[in-house]
């Protein structure tokens, strides 16, 4: 945490035009010896970590970085949340937080920034695969507004892989509601997504949102048609 600590101090300190989300994030979210990404507890305790360090140093205020870093903070915490399964209480009050930051930016500054969209576009996919997996008809009528928030905030900024793992999981969504199958583990599919999976990784890296909820929309429908290990691997990956 102190190395962390340092370099996110050092990044600030070096940066004369805007700090470097990458470099500044970077030192919580991987190893500096194997670079490999923190995973399971570590990375959990690594996100507290950093959300209390930013909380710290760049409280609330009016200045858009300030709100945008703890965005991101936040988001680190989400999506650490999102790896366990006993974490779903807490994840959807992270979740809701982060949307509350959201509309208060958007009230207080016209133009928000794609970065912040994107992150509310994530939000509201984690919150529609929490609704999901709950299983009940309300539940998944509640995921099919989330998905489709998802949907038409990614549709709004061009992100294109983005809105077909969107589009696929507001398809799955809305066939819970009617209570009809949803055949989306065909080989067409898998090939379709995979390859949006891998383009937007080429494009974009494997931390963009759009990469994230292409991935894992990719493991579902594997597992879906019976490729349990090709999923999990996909997963762990993410």
């Amino acid at each position: 945490i102190q190395y962390a600590e340092q370099k996110s101090r050092s990044c600030v300190e070096e940066s004369d035009n805007g700090i470097k989300m990458n470099n500044f994030m970077g030192p919580w979210e991987r190893c500096p010896n194997c670079k490999q990404k923190y995973t399971n507890k570590i990375a959990l305790d690594l996100a507290n970590a950093f959300l209390t360090f930013t909380e710290s140093n760049w409280p609330e205020s009016n200045w858009p970085e300030n709100e945008g870093i703890r965005l991101r903070a936040l988001n680190m915490k989400l999506r650490a949340l999102a790896e366990g399964s006993d974490q779903m209480k807490e994840l959807k009050e992270i979740a809701n937080k982060m949307l509350s930051m959201v509309r208060q930016f958007k009230m207080k500054h016209s133009s928000p920034s794609e970065s912040i969209l994107e992150i509310e576009a994530c939000v509201h996919f984690q919150l529609g695969r929490f609704h999901l997996k709950e299983g009940t008809k309300e539940s998944s009528k509640i995921a099919v507004k989330h998905y489709e928030i998802c949907r038409d905030i990614l549709k709004s900024i061009g992100h294109k892989q983005g809105v077909a793992a969107a589009e696929a999981n507001l398809a799955r969504a809305k066939a819970k509601c009617d209570g009809t199958r949803n055949d989306v583990g065909t080989e067409e599919e898998m090939e379709k997504h995979q390859q949006l999976y891998t383009q937007s990784l080429d494009q974009a890296g494997d931390e963009h949102p759009s990469t994230i909820i292409l991935g894992i929309n990719t493991a579902t429908i594997l597992h879906r048609a019976h490729h349990a290990i090709e999923a999990e691997r996909l997963l762990s990956k993410i």
